[in-house]
């Protein structure tokens, strides 16, 4: 029983110690500037690069803001303590509708598309919009993000595209909850959206 002790104590004391050392930035609201596209990582994710590319299809289209239906604006996830409780919210230092267009006008770009964006377009334009569903990060031993979205996309005040894109994605192990990381996974997050997105627009288009 008497080295039984030491030993135990050796095990569990550097676990005690990092538990009690996080116990105080678990209670700390992170706030995450929102990126796109993901950094790039040794996840082995292909993530679209930041250069736009030439238009190459000769198709105009206009990306309008998102309505944010969100049952909470304020908060883009959840920081837990080492026992997995919600101890602090993950707030967006930047617009999340405008994260959302900038990034499909980027998608949109590498894809081959002329994109523009306005607060409305002209009814004899292609114009693509929707709503916000979910955007939220969570992360106890790993991080999760998921972005769901309704997409709209109109030609001339005609619906040819309408239906609901969840992406998913991870930052990867979670140690100390960063805001980084969290911007990180929901990056990857709406990356996996709009993979989804942009195929079904160019067949909605090339169905007409």
């Amino acid at each position: 029983m008497a080295t039984f002790l030491p030993r135990m104590t050796r095990r569990v004391l550097p676990a005690a110690i990092a538990l009690s050392a996080c116990a105080g930035c678990a209670l700390s609201t992170r706030n995450a500037i929102l990126i796109y596209p993901p950094t790039p990582s040794s996840s082995g994710v292909a993530v679209a690069q930041a250069a736009e590319a030439p238009t190459t299809n000769n198709i105009s289209i206009v990306v309008l803001p998102f309505d944010d239906r969100r049952d909470d604006t304020t908060n883009v996830g959840t920081v837990r303590n080492g026992f997995g409780m919600k101890t602090a919210p993950v707030r967006a230092e930047n617009s999340v509708p405008m994260w959302i267009q900038d990034a499909l006008v980027l998608d949109l770009r590498q894809a081959g598309f002329s994109v523009s964006t306005s607060a409305s377009a002209p009814d004899s334009s292609l114009a693509l919009g929707g709503e916000i569903l979910k955007v939220y990060a969570d992360a106890y031993f790993a991080y999760s993000a998921e972005v769901s979205l309704f997409v709209r996309l109109t030609r001339e005040g005609r619906e040819i595209l309408g239906h609901s894109y969840v992406g998913t994605g991870s930052a990867g192990t979670n140690v100390t909850a960063t805001a980084k990381s969290y911007a990180q996974s929901l990056a990857l997050a709406l990356a996996d959206a709009l993979r989804q997105v942009v195929p079904d627009v160019e067949k909605a288009i090339a169905s007409e």
